[in-house]
C-alpha cells in the first residue's frame, strides 16, 4: 500500500508543467489600425506591442480559453485590445487618457479620477478589425 500511496501523493503535490511559449501575432494593416506585432506571454501576464515607431510593454493581460484581453497606454490614449483565440478576430477601444489637467480639475471639484477613467472607457464604442490577426514566427537575430 505504501508503495502506491507515496508516488501518488508526490504526483498530486508537484506542479504540472506550464506552457511558457510566447505567442506572436500580427494584427492591423487593414484600414482600422496600422500593423502591430503582439508578443503575448501568458505565464508572466505580459504583452509587448511593437509598431513601426516604438515598443510598448503592458502588464495588464487577461487570458481565457477563447480570448486575450489587454490594456496599454499609447501617446494620448488608453487602449483595450481583445483578440479571439478561435478565429483571430479583434476589437479595440480607445479613450482619452487622464492628463495632469484632468487630475487637477478633478481635485478642485472633489471628484475621483478613477471614476472619470471608468466613465470614459464605458462610453467608448468598440472598433472591429476587418481582417483577423495571424500567427507569426519570431525574428531571428545574430546573437
Amino acid at each position: 500500500m505504501k508503495r502506491f500511496l507515496i508516488p501518488l501523493l508526490a504526483a498530486i503535490s508537484l506542479p504540472t508543467a506550464v506552457n511558457s511559449e510566447i505567442i506572436r501575432l500580427e494584427c492591423g494593416g487593414d484600414g482600422v489600425m496600422s500593423k502591430k506585432e503582439f508578443s503575448i506571454n501568458e505565464q508572466t501576464g505580459k504583452v509587448t506591442i511593437q509598431t513601426d515607431e516604438k515598443v510598448i510593454n503592458s502588464n495588464k493581460l487577461f487570458a481565457s480559453s477563447d480570448s486575450f484581453i489587454f490594456e496599454y497606454y499609447d501617446s494620448l490614449f488608453n487602449v483595450e485590445f481583445q483578440i479571439s483565440r478561435i478565429d483571430g478576430s479583434y476589437l479595440l477601444k480607445q479613450w482619452l487618457a487622464i492628463s495632469s489637467f484632468d487630475r487637477k480639475l478633478a481635485q478642485v471639484k472633489g471628484e475621483d479620477v478613477s471614476l472619470i477613467e471608468k466613465q470614459r472607457k464605458a462610453e467608448t464604442k468598440p472598433i472591429f478589425g476587418k481582417k483577423p490577426c495571424s500567427k507569426i514566427k519570431a525574428k531571428k537575430t545574430m546573437f
